[in-house]
């Protein structure tokens, strides 16, 4: 509205500008100050009518991204290939994102058997490139109003629809067919929003208080089982050790006491005397040999 304003205050300019050419023209003079006038407002008036006609008829395309030319409120064509285009100067614009957008939404749920969950969930959609026209016309004006007011609801109110229909139990060991449950339910509601659904991802699935604190209590029991269980493997290793320790002590005694006879004794005590005999600061008194054990009996000893 504000560009045909200035177009047409441009327009008026230069038929004014005329009309004083024209009216200097006509004096006896050689240039009058009405021509020289008039010249001029033709002049600034052609400038501003292609300041604003240039820009008001010139437009960009992103990729990923479709323009509908409105023109009076209705649509007169669609441009869907990126780069510049040429549209009328008092048409308008209406840009519509058409690559797939993700949203995250969080929502409580009621089971089938009547337990309340919350869903974190993110699903990945975008508009119909093909149905933008009857989109515009009978459903939203716009991407963020299909997004808010249609595309967000609907998938809240079938995921809602999708929990219902399965056990808390089941939901939990399947999140993948949950998934596939919640896809069927929302795909319907987004293709009469003419939009596209492509895949839903469950986030978390956090359970009632209630579950969740007897799914904590069970996982500290078990914890507390298996540390346990590690404590006794611990202690019969340890006490296994000490038997097999013990055993050994027993076995080298066993063997000990089959070896030290009587004549081993004596054979190890004239080795000694033979050692002791070698010493040159040590003077030994030995007596006769023991009457049992074979050995020789130390009284005393002097340097």
């Amino acid at each position: 509205m504000f560009i045909m304003f200035f177009l047409g205050i441009s327009v008026i300019g230069i038929f004014v500008g005329i009309y004083f050419f024209k009216k200097g023209k006509a004096l006896e003079k050689d240039v009058s100050e009405l021509e020289a006038g008039g010249f001029w407002i033709i002049v600034v008036s052609i400038i501003v009518f292609f300041l604003f006609l240039l820009p008001s008829s010139i437009g960009i395309v992103d990729e990923g991204e479709t323009i509908l030319l409105t023109e009076f409120g209705e649509i007169y064509d669609t441009v869907e290939q990126p780069g510049l285009f040429v549209m009328r100067p008092w048409s308008s614009t209406v840009s519509w994102q058409v690559r797939l957008e993700s949203v995250t939404q969080t929502l409580k749920c009621r089971t089938k058997d009547n337990n309340e969950i919350t869903i974190d969930a993110t699903f990945y959609w975008r508009p119909d490139s093909n149905k933008l026209k009857e989109t515009y016309r009978y459903i939203a004006k716009d991407y963020d109003t299909l997004k808010e007011k249609f595309i967000i609801p609907s998938f809240r109110s079938g995921t809602r629809i999708a929990t219902s229909e399965e056990d808390f139990d089941q939901i939990m060991e399947k999140v993948s067919k949950m998934e596939t449950s919640i896809i069927e339910f929302v795909k319907e509601k987004f293709k009469s929003r003419n939009s596209i659904l492509d895949r839903v991802d469950l986030r978390k699935i956090t359970p009632p208080k209630i579950i969740d604190d007897a799914i904590q209590e069970k996982l500290e029991m078990k914890q507390k089982i298996l540390t346990k269980q590690n404590e006794k493997a611990l202690a019969v290793a340890s006490a296994e050790i000490k038997v097999i320790e013990a055993q050994g002590v027993r076995d080298s005694q066993d063997i000990i006491k089959k070896t030290l006879t009587p004549m081993y004794l004596q054979y190890e005590s004239i080795q000694m005397m033979r050692t002791l005999a070698g010493s040159q600061n040590t003077t030994f008194i030995f007596s006769p040999m023991g009457k049992n054990t074979g050995m020789p009996s130390i009284y005393g000893s002097a340097k």
